[in-house]
């Protein structure tokens, strides 16, 4: 099966096989931190396969042994207020589009997942974890708080006091504890993680195209309606998909099934 490689950047690998589009965060060496370079090529990169017909899920991981420890501390502690106020519109802008993109996400959680870091994963719709990882919401350490979604998501994960002891601690918690208290999906053996995400993204193109989008649009949208509001959304949903070939093709092959 032929492997599509895309544009080479820097700090990114992006390949697309299978209708699956992956996006490697890829210093290993810095543990995959974010760093000015990276924001950058992340967002293009992630507008770019968010836009691509070619691919139906979107699987965002890390290279060898970590998945995303955070920002690079090593070269923001010589930014100025200025590049602050760039880089964190465009962190929130990569947090909107993993969240918002009619394309289910799914982050390959490789090993730590700290500050900015997890918020990256926050972001995705689905968290599968190797045995090995770590996460946790590094922020209050520095004297911060989480700025990529984190006090957004993690309450609506796993509940307002396990979200403030997550935050206001900064502790990081294994991938076993995470999986018990709802932050992410699965955990399996490090050996194992890219086949189990991309038996999850193969499962995920046989759904229809519409249904996932729309299904996605409603999930997020519906956290601040009330619930009529959340109800005629989900009508309206349900209409369109109603009309739609993927609806058909889904019946005609329940129908056969029965015969």
């Amino acid at each position: 099966m032929e492997v599509k490689k895309e544009k080479k950047w820097e700090t990114i690998a992006v390949t697309i096989e299978e209708e699956i589009a992956t996006l490697t965060l890829n210093r290993p060496r810095e543990f995959n931190a974010l760093n000015r370079r990276m924001f950058r090529e992340l967002w293009q990169a992630l507008t770019g396969v968010a836009g691509d017909e070619r691919a139906r899920v979107v699987v965002l991981t890390g290279a060898r042994k970590a998945f995303c420890l955070g920002i690079d501390l090593e070269e923001a502690s010589s930014w100025g207020a200025e590049t602050w106020r760039e880089f964190l519109p465009l962190f929130q802008e990569i947090i909107i589009t993993l969240a918002t993109m009619p394309k289910p996400t799914i982050a390959a959680i490789n090993g730590f997942a700290t500050g900015a870091g997890l918020d990256l994963a926050l972001a995705c719709d689905l968290r599968i974890a190797s045995e090995g990882a770590k996460l946790g919401e590094a922020f209050i350490r520095q004297g911060l708080v989480p700025d990529g979604g984190g006090t957004f998501f993690l309450p609506r994960l796993v509940g307002l006091a396990k979200a403030a002891e997550l935050i206001f601690t900064g502790e990081a918690i294994t991938a076993q504890e995470a999986e018990r208290i709802g932050l992410i999906n699965k955990v399996v053996p490090a050996n194992d993680l890219s086949s189990e995400v991309h038996k999850w993204a193969r499962g995920l193109i046989q759904r229809s195209k519409l249904a996932l989008a729309l299904a996605k649009r409603n999930l997020y949208q519906e956290l601040s309606l009330d619930l009529r509001k959340a109800l005629k959304l989900e009508a309206d949903a349900q209409k369109e998909c109603l009309a739609s070939n993927g609806f058909q093709k889904g019946l005609l092959t329940y129908q056969k099934r029965r015969r």
